[in-house]
């Protein structure tokens, strides 16, 4: 739960909160925006998708959900975030960081397009159309209100453990240097426990409905990044299940014969959730795996991104992370062939 919160849902909360800002600061809505111009969702799911951290790539998740962004929307964006990877590879190399977008951006941008041309913009789109008006339905939970404002209290001093988390910095261990108690932690338990519960108690069950921009920006951005924290957790238990029970050890999954690298690498980006992604880059920054199987992950794994999608619409969701490893494994592999041999 505090691997969550700080690796996480404060980044998730930074990005949805900057995004709306923007929206309101500009009198306009993202869903309008993507319904308006239409012929623009591609390279704007890219640039979404490109911004490190999984908040932009939530938001284009969220608008596919509402119906307003086509499902070639979803592929560009899937294949453009490298989810909370990002961080630490701009802390360490930004220079291969910079590489990495740029390719993950042009990369989506281009698998978008190709997938709209196949299967069309309204492709799967009965799974994600609904009525404007249910958004009348929306009630909120008075009893919540005193949790909001310690939600953002706790959001504070949780984004900058988090910045430190990112740089590869132990904030626990300062914070024990300094106060003699390891702050930290208990912090971010205690902010990610109340995330859980006000998702659980909240009326508002439908991610399309309390994404609203009908509602007030707080609650928004509290109530989409609760909902984020509760599923990060479940992937976040899921794969350390996997690690203590079935003895899933990636180092070891990347010891396999040189060419099968990007394959292993871009089948490692199935995995939902940014924990195994934030292992295959610190294993390219310590030399473990080459550029090629970097840019494969890159390119095949979702982030946090997926955890909505797989809630509110799984088949779509499971369709568009598959379609993702196809160029994922392209680039992987030109990049393997052309360049490093």
């Amino acid at each position: 739960m505090v691997d969550a919160y700080l690796q996480v849902s404060v980044f998730v909360a930074a990005t949805l909160g900057f995004l709306f800002l923007l929206e309101k600061a500009g009198r306009t809505n993202l869903e309008q925006i993507m319904r308006s111009y239409r012929h623009a969702q591609i390279p704007m799911a890219a640039v979404l998708g490109a911004i490190p951290g999984c908040g932009g790539a939530i938001m284009v998740t969220t608008q596919y959900i509402r119906g307003s962004m086509s499902f070639g929307g979803v592929v560009t964006v899937l294949v453009a975030t490298m989810g909370d990877a990002a961080f630490l590879l701009l802390a360490k190399e930004p220079g291969t960081a910079l590489l990495v977008f740029a390719t993950c951006f042009a990369a989506g941008i281009v698998s978008g397009y190709v997938v709209d041309a196949v299967h069309g913009r309204d492709f799967l789109r009965a799974d994600t159309d609904y009525c404007a008006g249910e958004e009348e339905l929306i009630v909120e939970n008075g009893l919540l209100t005193p949790m909001y404002f310690v939600w953002m209290a706790c959001f504070i001093p949780g984004a900058a453990m988090g910045l430190l988390t990112a740089a590869q910095i132990d904030a626990a261990a300062l914070s024990q240097q300094w106060l003699g108690i390891d702050l930290v932690t208990g912090l971010a338990l205690a902010a990610a426990l109340l995330s859980v519960f006000m998702w659980a108690v909240n009326p508002i069950s439908d991610f399309r409905l309390f994404t609203s921009s009908t509602r007030s920006f707080s609650r928004r951005v509290c109530d989409t990044t609760n909902f984020v924290t509760f599923w990060v957790i479940v992937g976040f238990v899921a794969y350390e299940l996997a690690v203590s029970l079935l003895g899933l050890d990636l180092r070891v999954l990347f010891s396999a014969w040189l060419p099968l690298l990007p394959l292993v690498a871009t089948l490692v980006g199935f995995i939902p959730g940014c924990g195994p992604q934030i292992v295959v880059t610190a294993l390219y920054l310590n030399g473990v795996i080459p550029l090629s199987a970097l840019l494969a992950n890159a390119i095949s794994n979702d982030g946090d991104a997926l955890f909505p999608a797989i809630v509110a619409t799984p088949r779509a969701a499971i369709l568009a992370t598959l379609y993702s490893a196809v160029p994922a494994l392209v680039v992987g592999y030109a990049f393997f062939f052309f360049v490093e041999r």
